[in-house]
């Protein structure tokens, strides 16, 4: 009895484990979606190159893996990309790091 209800709950979690992630695979899916619309609508607004994004990108993931120095939105105090000067999250005001932030 004990073995049947243990060959059951493990069934039920690996149910659940695989219904989140389908949740987690449709939800990429859609980011991407939402992330090349936004893409278009910025080049294409902006006439920004496809070069310029990927040296965002990279610029980005440079600034990442280095640790670089956060900076702390007044509002909801989630650590912020030093280069953004709104806040991610809530588009609250961002402390600065130094007077100079303003000009970078």
């Amino acid at each position: 009895m004990a073995d049947q209800r243990d060959r059951l709950l493990q069934g039920n979690i690996r149910q659940s484990e695989s219904d989140e992630g389908a949740i987690l695979d449709n939800q990429v899916r859609r980011l991407k979606v939402v992330t090349q619309a936004l893409w278009q609508i910025v080049r294409d607004k902006l006439d920004i190159s496809e070069e310029d994004l990927i040296a965002a990108v990279r610029d980005l993931e440079t600034d990442q893996q280095q640790g670089a120095p956060t900076k702390r939105c007044y509002d909801c105090s989630k650590e912020n990309n030093p280069k953004q000067l709104k806040c991610l999250y809530c588009g609250g005001e961002l402390a600065r790091l130094t007077a100079f932030d303003e000009l970078g």
